[in-house]
């Protein structure tokens, strides 16, 4: 019998070699697993803050993201492992005063009568 190679075990159990018995879920498997409901955990979570937010604070967020991941992925490439760290403040930086600075000043919506009204953004 080849090792890893499961005989009346579960998904993701392994046999000691030469036997028929399970010793245990593979590690392999369960860290993945592990791992993957962290991502759809944290995922959930981001989901959920952002839910509360206005439309201008969500602009505000996407763009300071956007900016932080742009400025991690060219000082990572400039310098290494501290380059992404200040491309990533400096670039968090930019992008959250970029997303300020095009927020609508004025929002306009429409009363129950149908006219056009300036209301808060």
């Amino acid at each position: 019998m080849v090792l890893g190679q499961a005989t009346n075990c579960s998904l993701g159990d392994i046999c000691k070699d030469g036997s028929s018995q399970c010793c245990g879920p593979a590690r392999g498997k369960s860290l993945f697993r592990r791992e993957k409901m962290r991502k759809i955990a944290f995922a959930a979570v981001c989901a959920m803050l952002v839910a509360g937010c206005t439309s201008n604070e969500q602009r505000v967020a996407g763009t300071t993201v956007a900016g932080a991941a742009t400025g991690a992925v060219i000082g990572g490439i400039a310098n290494g492992g501290r380059g992404a760290l200040v491309g990533t403040a400096i670039g968090g930086a930019t992008g959250a005063m970029v997303g300020v600075a095009t927020n609508p000043r004025e929002c306009w919506g429409r009363d129950r009568w149908g006219n056009r009204v300036r209301v808060r953004c």
